[in-house]
């Protein structure tokens, strides 16, 4: 399973890494998902590392993507010339 660490995850979203800390905050928080998946690995020091697999962002993007219908453009008529003509 190939992961992005946080920084560059956050980068593949086009966002920073503090949205998704603050996203799996809230996630915890509510009880229901706010943001991409992740994975947490326990360090023998306690500290936690944190990955996002590609996969997740894959979907989670695909997911946000906003689907609207294609207007015909519009033609534009220019500006009156001056002098009535």
């Amino acid at each position: 399973m190939l992961a992005l660490s946080e920084a560059d995850a956050a980068a593949y979203l086009h966002r920073k890494p503090s949205t998704l800390r603050g996203w799996r905050s809230k996630s915890r928080a509510r009880g229901f998902l706010i943001g991409p998946r992740w994975c947490e690995e326990r360090g023998s020091g306690g500290r936690c590392r944190v990955t996002y697999p590609v996969t997740e962002l894959q979907a989670y993007r695909t997911a946000s993507m906003v689907d609207l219908p294609v207007a015909p453009p519009v033609k534009r008529q220019g500006r009156p010339r001056k002098g009535g003509r």
